[in-house]
């Protein structure tokens, strides 16, 4: 299957005034976040205090919180300005017997070239490999993921409360949202 979000986000080169800010795109499994991380936990699009740098992850029973799993080109550097210039960020999943490749789609409109950029990267969960394989299978094969699009403010991954640097509210902006073969 496939997941495409385009959304402007308040992330961009020099984004200071966006100190605190989390804006994510992500995907919980079985049970809506019931259970968590035992279904998986699917981190598209993370990004903190202002910085276009994209954090891809997943999270489950043996990999969470400070120890998730990455894709190998984790995280992705954009030379963005997010607030203008919509990021396109796909979601792609395959489901084998014995092993799900996740690949995550990138996007942007880079400022130095003024052209649009892509880039991807995939996991690939094996079954046995210590990955949770079968954590990821029954959610993709069971109820599915849930998709959510937020805007946090401050937090752990932040790393700071001290948010709203310039007294202007900020925002996530979705152009659209589609999911194919679920």
């Amino acid at each position: 299957g496939y997941l495409e979000v385009r959304a402007t986000l308040p992330a961009k080169v020099n984004g200071g005034d966006f100190t605190g800010s989390w804006p994510a795109i992500w995907m919980l499994g079985n049970g809506n976040g019931a259970g968590w991380p035992a279904h998986g936990e699917i981190d598209i699009v993370e990004m903190v205090n202002g910085n276009p740098k994209c954090v891809m992850s997943t999270h489950s029973s043996s990999h969470h919180g400070g120890n998730p799993q990455h894709p190998p080109a984790n995280p992705i550097q954009m030379n963005a300005d997010l607030v203008n210039n919509e990021l396109i960020s796909g979601f792609e999943w395959n489901v084998h017997d014995s092993q799900i490749d996740m690949t995550w789609w990138m996007t942007w409109f880079d400022l130095g070239s003024q052209s649009w950029t892509s880039q991807h990267s995939t996991l690939v969960v094996q079954s046995g490999h210590g990955q949770d394989y079968h954590e990821f299978y029954d959610s993709f094969m069971g109820e599915g993921f849930s998709l959510i699009i937020n805007l946090a403010e401050g937090g752990d991954m932040p790393g700071t409360n001290n948010v709203f640097q310039n007294g202007q509210p900020q925002y996530i902006v979705v152009k659209s949202a589609k999911a194919y073969g679920f």
